[in-house]
């Protein structure tokens, strides 16, 4: 039904993406948006949700995290609640210690590694 109301539409891509509507009767509308993001950095995690679970894996373990960032109201970027995966996948991606290796790089050890 829509395509019998338009005549045609011309899209011009510069910084901004211009949109022309032209309808059946003549009349006319435009528009400007901004260019969709590429892919890449909408899947980026925030900044400030590395730097929280950096600092959150000082003193817990991935799951903890998830539960902590989760109370906090920090999503990923489908806007999905936290598991112990997804903080494992952050943590790998952005190359962040994990609380076992940050502990060990500590000289503390466990405990049938001290028995033995």
């Amino acid at each position: 039904m829509l395509g019998l109301l338009i005549e045609d539409v011309t899209l011009v891509k510069s910084e901004r993406v211009s949109i022309h509507v032209r309808f059946q009767g003549g009349r006319t509308t435009s528009l400007e948006v901004d260019k969709p993001k590429p892919m890449a950095l909408v899947r980026k995690t925030q900044p400030a949700v590395v730097s929280v679970i950096d600092e959150l894996l000082e003193t817990c373990t991935d799951q903890e995290v998830a539960m902590r960032l989760n109370e906090l109201g920090h999503t990923n970027w489908q806007h999905q609640a936290f598991t112990t995966r997804k903080v494992a996948l952050v943590r790998m991606t952005y190359r962040l210690p994990s609380r076992f290796e940050r502990l060990r790089s500590r000289g503390l050890l466990t405990g049938s590694e001290l028995a033995a």
